[in-house]
């Protein structure tokens, strides 16, 4: 059987969610400085990775390109929580990945 594992702990859920299990994805919430939405917001992680397309200025993506830009994005935010120099070719590459997301 194929379980859900969460892509930043690892750990399997069984929720109806695509990359992270319930708490990742609260802690995420407090870690990029987002409102929680409403209890009556159906889907967490794509209201979650529609707030990141919208920061970054990127409109009418399609949900596959929501979930791609917000990996990047939460990568990127974690590189940067690191603060190493080594780090920043990296980082410039993640930056051009992000760039380059566009709904067409």
């Amino acid at each position: 059987m194929d379980e859900k594992r969460c892509i930043l702990c690892n750990k399997p859920y069984d929720h109806n969610y695509v990359m992270f299990g319930r708490g990742c994805l609260d802690n995420l919430y407090g870690l990029l400085e987002f409102s929680k939405p409403s209890r009556f917001v159906w889907n967490k992680e794509l209201y979650l990775c529609t707030k990141i397309a919208w920061k970054n200025h990127k409109f009418f993506l399609s949900k596959k390109k929501k979930y791609n830009l917000a990996q990047k994005y939460i990568a990127l935010n974690y590189l940067n929580k690191m603060n190493y120099e080594f780090l920043d070719d990296i980082k410039e590459k993640i930056l051009k990945d992000i760039n380059s997301i566009s709904a067409f």
